[in-house]
């Protein structure tokens, strides 16, 4: 058998700018994520931990110290070898949600952003110092605008560009919070995941097409500003109904 994966390297090429995926079908049949990277490449599951395996007998690692911790009869805490595994988890999971980024597997970054932010919270609460703590927090602004940028990806394919502007606002909003708990209020403005979804709002909010309901509310607003109000009423009925009918 030759171990020398030179010649698969070569035939994918890596690009330094670049997140590079694919999914690959297995001899057996079974589906893997690949991601390429400056010195080799990631095989993942699909579903389940990335590397396939269950520590302990549990889905995640995660899983197990919510369980030691929701069966503890005593003071549970995280300690450094603790961190460590979690620490290790949650890097795998990070590298299959850029994979499935790329992939537009949107859906899947929602899911693995969501284990990660558990993860953080979790850590947060029951990490032995707020060292360790901060280890795992200091990646929250980046899983939130990643699972931001999931969700409007998901929302605009189906050309939903309100939800895809409100997931965009609500990931803000978690960031804003974040830097606000953190007692540090300038990260609000000067983050590179804020810079990043206040960009991406931009561009959905400009790409957004013109509805008969954006027709109606600017005829609203021009009918009140006129003191038209008998019209304004009419306009604001015709609104309500038709967005009864978009529920």
């Amino acid at each position: 058998m030759n171990k020398d994966i030179s010649g698969m390297l070569s035939e994918w090429e890596y690009d330094p700018a670049a997140v590079i995926a694919r999914v690959i079908t297995s001899e057996t049949g079974k589906k893997f994520i690949q991601l390429r990277l400056d010195l080799g490449i990631f095989q993942m599951h699909l579903d389940g931990r990335p590397d396939g395996s269950r520590p302990r007998g549990y889905t995640s690692i995660l899983q197990y110290y919510q369980t030691q911790q929701s069966t503890s009869r005593g003071i549970f805490g995280l300690n450094g070898d603790d961190c460590s595994e979690l620490q290790q988890e949650a890097q795998q999971y990070y590298y299959r949600y850029l994979a499935e980024f790329k992939l537009d597997d949107f859906d899947a970054v929602i899911r693995d952003t969501n284990h990660n932010l558990e993860m953080f919270d979790f850590v947060s609460k029951y990490a032995e110092s707020e060292d360790m703590a901060w280890e795992f927090l200091q990646y929250k602004p980046y899983v939130l605008m990643m699972q931001a940028r999931a969700k409007a990806e998901l929302a605009s394919k189906g050309d939903a560009f309100d939800q895809a502007c409100l997931a965009i606002m609500d990931g803000l909003e978690l960031i804003w919070a974040f830097w606000d708990n953190q007692g540090e209020p300038e990260m609000k403005v000067d983050s590179y995941e804020v810079e990043v979804l206040t960009n991406l709002l931009e561009k959905y909010l400009n790409n957004k097409p013109h509805t008969r309901i954006d027709d109606l509310r600017e005829e609203l607003d021009y009918a009140v500003s006129v003191e038209n109000f008998e019209k304004a009423a009419e306009l604001r009925d015709q609104l309500k109904a038709l967005q009864a009918q978009l529920v």
